[in-house]
């Protein structure tokens, strides 16, 4: 059964783009515009998804609800990430799209920086055990240092928001082989190692960074996803009838840089329970589904 709410307030809607160039790539290595937004709930694995976003910096949060029966994690980010001063003298502003934890609750947590908005798409997973958080941030590509937790027989990381302060999302890097900045968690030996590609500011401030969080979830199938766009944006089909399986973004890749309403990096879940990905040019996401 599914059940939908719609809001009115400060709230932007996306379009997506048609189908283009690109690649897409599974590793079933363990398998079998209004102002509007909308939440959607149905009785399996996962409780709801959400798409929120301003048009400036400082809109109102959205509460997703109690943190103690669910964990919220990123599907997506569209619009711009741009965080770099817009004239000289001007300081560096901040640029954030995703999920935070308070008072119990789950938050939706969006800021424009100096660009014209961001908007974040999520899901809502039933699962909350041995729940941790785990941050990675520009300045640790310097240091070499990458924070990780242990792989446990059950665990699986999600990104829950990512950010920018000064030009970490803002032009494609020319040193590292994907070409945009990004960010990824990922199993590496006895360990998910969280680790970021991102542009490094002059001041050397720190750049931008993301966030992610990792849960047990319960024992069953897995699939792993790696999509990338070409030179035009990509819309493809993941899978089809996938109404019990939850997918969240465990890496993203991109420069950010267009109005809201323009593709960004997401993976979605329609109307039939079939997944998509739809990726602007050159972006690309890793993303893992549960059942």
């Amino acid at each position: 059964m599914f059940l939908a709410h719609e809001s009115r307030m400060w709230v932007i809607a996306l379009t997506v783009g048609l189908v283009a160039s690109g690649c897409l790539a599974a590793d079933p290595d363990d398998a079998m515009g209004g102002d509007e937004t909308s939440t959607t709930t149905q009785d399996v694995n996962w409780l709801q998804t959400w798409s929120w976003g301003t048009p400036g910096n400082a809109g109102p949060d959205l509460d997703l609800g109690s943190d103690a029966d669910r964990t919220c994690v990123l599907t997506g980010i569209h619009g711009s990430l741009k965080a770099y001063p817009g004239a000289n003298g001007t300081p560096y502003s901040t640029a954030r799209a995703g999920v935070y934890q308070r008072n119990g609750h789950w938050w939706v947590e969006t800021r424009a920086g100096n660009g014209p908005g961001v908007s974040a798409q999520g899901i809502c997973i039933a699962y909350v055990n041995n729940r941790v958080a785990i941050g990675v941030a520009q300045a640790n590509q310097s240091s070499n240092f990458h924070p990780s937790v242990p792989v446990t027989a059950n665990r699986q990381c999600f990104l829950t928001s990512v950010y920018a302060v000064g030009w970490g999302w803002a032009a494609y890097l020319e040193d590292w082989p994907f070409g945009p900045p990004g960010v990824a968690i990922q199993p590496e030996g006895s360990n998910w190692v969280f680790r970021s590609w991102l542009n490094s500011n002059s001041t050397g401030q720190n750049a931008g960074g993301a966030n992610a969080v990792c849960v047990d979830v319960t024992p069953g199938a897995l699939l792993v996803w790696d999509a990338e766009a070409g030179t035009a944006t990509l819309t493809s089909k993941l899978f089809d009838h996938g109404a019990g399986w939850a997918c969240g973004l465990n890496g993203l890749f991109g420069v950010f840089m267009n109005d809201w309403n323009h593709p960004g990096a997401e993976v979605s879940v329609d109307n039939a329970g079939d997944w998509w990905v739809t990726l602007a040019a050159r972006n690309e996401v890793l993303s893992r589904c549960v059942l």
